[in-house]
């Protein structure tokens, strides 16, 4: 039964319809035809229409010029005036800030003409207009009507709404216990993914899971993307598990190492603390979130930090509700938080975690939440957010380079353990290290600071600008068990790390005091170093805290030229590098050219031939980057152009790195002779003999072939 006031108000400002109002693949192009009726009230001359779309979405941005382009758009009306149309990606209230806008001039509209909008018009050649790339139950167009060219939208009752569902199976990811015991029973998840990296929910394909550890293959069958597998391990050593389709050979991975039988004081876990829901600004429900994190993320812990200023007193109760229901010691551990997000100038983005299920919120501020200017109330700046918490020994506080990047002004070491040097929004080994120059004794960690109803497993947005540019870093701790208690404690005493997404094991000593800890030595430190990668190695760097002080490779020869890029434009929210260009051989031939760290599809090797290859490419601090095998004569040139760095370089000079800086957030292209790697597994000891007596921090920064990267948290050692 309709609402007699929801009728009304349809009446008086106008009715909207969407054709079709069906499911829509992710990803996929589609036309869409959008028919808005004028109620009672008419549409004066100067009055405008919105469509406003989620500003987590990255669905095409339509365009009203090119008609063979993608995501062309058309607008027309049956009433006796004029209309435009333009996209404007600030033009409602967050987070429905991505808004098609109509205006209406050179007359009035009467009761009963139409607006008619039409997304994705092929006529002239365009492919259609591009779906969102990943799934969302409900994709909400919201229909504003100003029908009297105040500058005040009026929503319509109803939002225009279809399901965006993910495609077919492209790739399996499979994941495993980092840790076990041999003649234990490991349970192997599998999550099916389409080319967007959604869980393929449609896939229901026979999988084989073997390896030389077990007794004999194990079958099992997917359903809805997903597949679960009990093997048991008969021998100790380091093992990765095949996953294969049974019915197709281009679906197979491998696991993340399994140590099993090792003699490893704490198990390490893996979980994602940040994140958050389409309560805020991102996609899906809050119960949806943390299921993904348990169910499709195969996650051991997780946290779900929305922007406090978006938080309602209803909806932080739902996220405790939520935090205590999805809580199971043991299998999926929760931990309560909000991100306190004020501007970057008065502390910027940290996210506050609890060790409860049930705690007070101190908003940075009530913006939209509340009315007039009871909207600036809250706590501010960050001084006062630590002075808030101050002893408390159940409170961390996280700061992050997120939207509003974070200041480490103020920072209170006994709450704050921990800083995330990775996220969505780009990788900033800087902040980290910043940290460590002010003195600060924090640990490294990765979030995904997902939007996109995929925490734990989130991929690259489809938008124009990068706005996530990388995939979702997640984070290990070690810990006694899988419990709030045993995990709160390694974050306090810093037993985590960071990676980039894969489920590196990394573990890192000095004189036998774990990463996190602190200890002495008399000189020249020795740092063990252990790694069992997911792909092969490609080097590890030893830093002494900020300054890299040893690198070692782990390539087995020199026969491929190896040009990488990365850096960032700037610290603040828009980091996003482009790195596009093209290079060329000036006599000889490119063999072949493998490229490197390209998380999103639509980026890599665009065209190649014998002597010319083009790419697209960007990074925010991350590496990406080609590996070539030439057929060239000792005097061939290879030209390298790029927006921040064009240089040429002859082949014959490659016997040393050549590198070539441009710009201050570590932003560089090097080019290098490099072979490949076939090691997976290493144990080696770094030693500092260059250490001076004093106080210092060593990390190691993992890099393996396939681009993922980890990061240890610091051992804090005293050279006496």
């Amino acid at each position: 039964m309709v609402d007699q006031r929801t009728d009304e108000r349809c009446e008086a400002y106008g009715t909207a319809s969407l054709e079709p109002d069906g499911e829509v693949v992710a990803g996929s192009y589609c036309t869409w035809t959008v028919t808005y009726t004028v109620g009672e009230l008419g549409m004066d001359d100067g009055s405008t229409l919105k469509f406003a779309a989620n500003m987590s979405s990255d669905w095409g941005r339509p365009q009203f010029d090119d008609p063979s382009a993608d995501n062309y758009a058309t607008v027309e009306t049956s009433g006796d005036a004029s209309v435009d149309a333009r996209w404007d990606t600030d033009g409602y209230v967050r987070p429905l800030k991505d808004t098609i806008t109509i205006d209406v001039y050179d007359g009035a509209l009467a009761p009963g003409d139409a607006i008619t909008l039409t997304l994705g018009e092929t006529g002239g050649g365009c492919l259609g207009h591009q779906a969102q790339s990943f799934p969302e139950e409900d994709f909400e167009l919201v229909v504003l009507v100003d029908a009297f060219e105040s500058g005040e939208p009026v929503p319509l009752p109803e939002p225009l709404t279809f399901d965006v569902v993910s495609g077919s199976a492209n790739q399996l990811r499979a994941f495993a216990p980092s840790n076990a015991e041999s003649g234990d029973e490991v349970t192997v998840r599998v999550r099916a993914e389409d080319y967007w990296g959604n869980t393929a929910a449609r896939y229901e394909g026979r999988l084989r899971v073997e390896g030389e550890a077990l007794d004999s293959p194990v079958t099992v069958t997917a359903s809805e993307g997903l597949a679960i597998a009990d093997v048991v391990l008969a021998e100790e050593g380091v093992h990765r598990l095949r996953v294969a389709d049974a019915d197709r050979s281009d679906l197979e991975t491998t696991t993340n190492p399994v140590r099993c039988g090792h003699d490893d004081a704490r198990p390490t876990y893996w979980g994602d603390i940040h994140g958050q829901s389409g309560e805020t600004v991102g996609t899906g429900t809050i119960q949806r979130y943390f299921r993904y994190l348990r169910e499709n993320a195969h996650l051991d812990f997780g946290s779900h930090a929305a922007n406090d200023f978006q938080i309602t007193d209803e909806f932080w109760n739902t996220i405790q509700e939520q935090v205590r229901e999805h809580h199971d010691p043991g299998t999926f551990v929760t931990f309560l938080c909000y991100e306190w997000s004020p501007n970057t100038s008065v502390g910027g983005d940290h996210n506050v975690y609890f060790k409860g299920d049930e705690a007070e919120i101190h908003r940075s501020s009530s913006w939209q939440i509340a009315d007039g200017y009871e909207k600036h109330e809250g706590t501010y700046p960050v001084s006062e957010l630590y002075a808030v918490y101050e002893d408390r020994d159940d409170v961390l506080i996280i700061p992050h380079q997120g939207g509003r990047p974070a200041v480490l002004d103020d920072l209170d070491p006994e709450l704050t353990p921990f800083v995330e040097i990775t996220s969505v929004w780009g990788i900033f080994e800087w902040f980290g290290q910043e940290a460590l120059e002010r003195g600060y004794e924090v640990g490294f960690v990765g979030g995904s600071d997902d939007h996109t109803g995929r925490p734990g497993a989130s991929y690259p947005t489809n938008t124009a600008d990068w706005s996530f540019p990388i995939k979702g870093p997640v984070m290990a701790a070690k810990a006694e068990d899988l419990t709030r208690d045993a995990l709160w404690e390694s974050f306090t005493e810093r037993r985590v790390y960071g990676t980039t997404g894969a489920r590196i094991f990394l573990d890192v000593r000095v004189d036998g005091t774990p990463m996190g800890g602190e200890t002495k030595v008399e000189e020249d430190p020795a740092v063990d170093v252990t790694v069992n990668g997911t792909a092969p190695l490609r080097q590890v760097d030893l830093f002494r805290g900020p300054d890299p002080i040893e690198s070692r490779s782990f390539a087995d020869d020199d026969d491929l030229i190896e040009i990488m890029w990365t850096g960032a434009r700037s610290k603040n929210r828009h980091k996003v590098q482009d790195w596009s260009g093209a290079l060329n051989l000036s006599a000889g031939r490119i063999v072949s050219a493998e490229p490197v760290g390209f998380d999103h599809p639509n980026q890599g090797i665009e065209r190649a031939t014998d002597t010319t290859i083009e790419w697209d490419g960007a990074t925010a601090g991350n590496y990406q980057g080609l590996r070539l095998r030439l057929d060239a004569p000792e005097d061939a040139k290879l030209r390298i152009a790029t927006e921040p760095v064009t240089t040429t370089i002859p082949v014959d000079s490659l016997d040393d790195e050549l590198t070539f800086a441009d710009g201050p957030v570590g932003r560089q292209l090097s080019v290098r002779r490099a072979g490949t790697s076939s090691t997976f597994d290493i144990d080696r000891t770094f030693r500092d003999e260059g250490a001076t007596a004093g106080r210092h921090a060593y990390y190691v920064r993992i890099r393996q072939d396939d681009g993922e990267m980890a990061w240890s948290s610091p051992v804090f050692v005293d050279v006496e």
